[in-house]
């Protein structure tokens, strides 16, 4: 069997990319390869899409609360503007106004910040050189929920060219890494602070 490392579906059968995120699916291990190891992505340029993409999104939880935000915001900017030309009631629309601008503005402006971080993200998939790494710390956020459940935060240590470096990545997925755990990370070598851990959960 064959598990995407990108979105984790299985296949009975090899294919060279996997159906559901357009991510590509590595070669079924020979058997004496089937221990436990660190797992070893493709060679870039990896193909990767843009569904994907969207995946990450829909899981982000600052991505979901500030779109829920500024679509509140977007309501309430239409009834203040709608309260404000009625001269009648002008009193409240422009505050309905005023506040449903700073939340549609607020809401929009996180949603393009966490597209431009899941951009990068791609890009590290793509493009991302690897090495081996090791997982430091797997903790709950108990202060958050997203649809009844908790955030995880990952975070993971990697050797590049400025040293040892750190990374983390939030999932709401339940991860089934633990702490000194190796694994594979996925960096850029010009900027190598852009990284990802491969697969990413």
């Amino acid at each position: 069997m064959i598990t995407c490392p990108w979105c984790g579906t299985s296949y009975l059968e090899f294919l060279p990319s996997c159906r559901k995120c357009g991510g590509p699916l590595p070669p079924e291990p020979k058997e004496d390869e089937r221990q436990e190891s660190v797992p070893t992505p493709p060679p870039p340029p990896r193909t990767i899409s843009n569904s994907y993409g969207l995946k990450l999104m829909m899981t982000d939880g600052w991505f979901i609360g500030a779109a829920i935000i500024g679509f509140i915001g977007g309501v309430f900017t239409i009834v203040g503007i709608v309260l404000t030309v009625l001269v009648i009631t002008a009193f409240v629309g422009i505050p309905f106004l005023l506040l449903g601008l700073g939340m549609f503005g607020g809401g929009v402006g996180v949603v393009a910040w966490r597209y431009g971080k899941t951009q990068k993200i791609l890009e590290v998939m793509r493009n991302g050189f690897s090495t081996e790494g090791r997982i430091v710390s797997v903790e709950m956020n108990t202060m958050v929920q997203v649809n009844g459940r908790n955030p995880w935060t990952i975070t993971y240590e990697f050797p590049s060219s400025n040293g040892s470096l750190q990374g983390s990545v939030s999932t709401l997925n339940t991860p089934s890494l633990r702490p000194d755990q190796r694994v594979c990370v996925l960096y850029l070598p010009q900027t190598p602070e852009h990284n990802v851990l491969y697969p990413h959960p």
